[in-house]
């Protein structure tokens, strides 16, 4: 399973550690699907559970004092050890859902794993968003290369349990076997520092994770002059993915329609669909792979 994410080297090395010192499989040298699905989340678990007391030891070192006497640092810090708790929650939650016995086995996968997508997918949100709040300090830390190091493993083991529950999925949809999924909806409103406006900023940094902003049925409009060009979002990561549909758009928005800023716009996916007002018009839209402007009536609705 391990050749479907996009970390194959480290989740063989760590599922082949994990299946030796493991008691809950029923044949270690043939496991099946589900069991290695789990014994993936326990190995993303321990990694991030591991990872949780990094901040304090942090603070407590007299190697970065420097830089931890600053109250921004700080409260980075601080955050980063709420978001870690925040993703072990998560894949505990994972976890939970998937031990079952063995005659609901089947049942309980199929109604659990978009779940369970959804949840991994948050997780690794969490563990991103810690790195990025040592990027609004506004300087170059020492410690933030630190920190990243820390979390490769626990941002990989997590992205592969991810890639294996995607993967899951696609043999559900393939036996044709019900499956409900869902888009995290959620709007954002924010002025950035290169002076343009954006309705959204989503971040998704791998491709199987299944977040994204659906805004549907919504009327955009400023509340007040606006003084800096506006878009519809900006890709936060190298997957944003967002919907609008089916919203009155003013004559406030820039005709461009999206705005780019550190991601790959070739991988982003941004749709429109059957908006109207003076906005809504695109033939002037960025001509970007990753901007759809005629998805399909089905696709419009997987993305409610």
């Amino acid at each position: 399973m391990c050749n479907v994410t996009r970390y194959p080297d480290s989740c063989y090395s760590s599922m082949s550690s994990a299946l030796r010192s493991s008691s809950n499989v029923t044949d270690p040298h043939n496991p099946e699907p589900h069991e290695l699905f789990l014994l993936s989340l326990k190995v993303a678990l321990n990694e991030v559970i591991s990872l949780s007391s990094l901040p304090q030891r942090i603070i407590s070192s007299q190697m970065y004092s420097n830089e931890t006497n600053d109250p921004l640092v700080q409260s980075a810090l601080h955050a980063c050890e709420i978001l870690f708790a925040d993703a072990i929650d998560y894949i505990e939650e994972s976890i939970s859902s998937i031990q079952v016995g063995q005659e609901d086995k089947g049942m309980l996968v199929t109604s659990k794993i978009d779940d369970v997508r959804t949840w991994l997918s948050t997780a690794i949100t969490d563990l991103e968003t810690c790195i990025d709040g040592f990027k609004d300090t506004g300087k170059r830390l020492i410690l933030t290369d630190e920190v990243r190091y820390a979390m490769t493993n626990s941002t990989r083991f997590t992205s592969n349990s991810l890639a294996i529950a995607s993967n899951l999925l696609t043999i559900l949809d393939n036996l044709y076997l019900p499956i409900h999924r869902k888009l995290l909806r959620h709007t954002t409103k924010a002025t950035m520092p290169r002076q343009f406006n954006t309705i959204t900023a989503q971040s998704k940094s791998d491709p199987n994770q299944n977040t994204g902003m659906s805004i549907q049925g919504c009327r955009m409009n400023p509340f007040d002059n606006l003084t800096a060009p506006t878009y519809l979002g900006r890709p936060w990561k190298d997957y944003a993915t967002t919907v609008i549909m089916q919203s009155y758009i003013g004559g406030f928005l820039d005709p461009a329609g999206w705005a780019s800023w550190e991601a790959n716009v070739s991988t982003v996916f941004y749709a429109e669909f059957q908006n109207f007002g003076p906005g809504s018009l695109t033939d002037r839209r960025v001509g970007w792979p990753g901007v759809r402007l005629n998805i399909t009536s089905e696709e419009a609705r997987n993305s409610q």
